[in-house]
């Protein structure tokens, strides 16, 4: 599997948007590869990073000015 193929493979599954073949393949994938695990990693860090980001809320118009 291509690089560019498992992170795009653990965006979703980090979202949980995987069928259950492809969730295998990218489970059986982390166990086996440190490389593809450390990349797991890595992309739950960010998407956490960027859900927190989301749900943080706007600050007052007077703040941002």
């Amino acid at each position: 599997m291509r690089r560019s193929r498992l992170e795009s493979l653990l965006h979703d599954y980090v979202n949980g948007d995987l069928g259950d073949t492809e969730r295998r393949e990218v489970e059986q994938r982390i166990e086996t590869d440190p490389k593809a695990r450390a990349l797991h990693a890595e992309v739950k860090a960010a998407q956490g990073a960027l859900r927190l980001l989301r749900e943080r809320p706007e600050p007052p118009v007077a703040a941002r000015d």
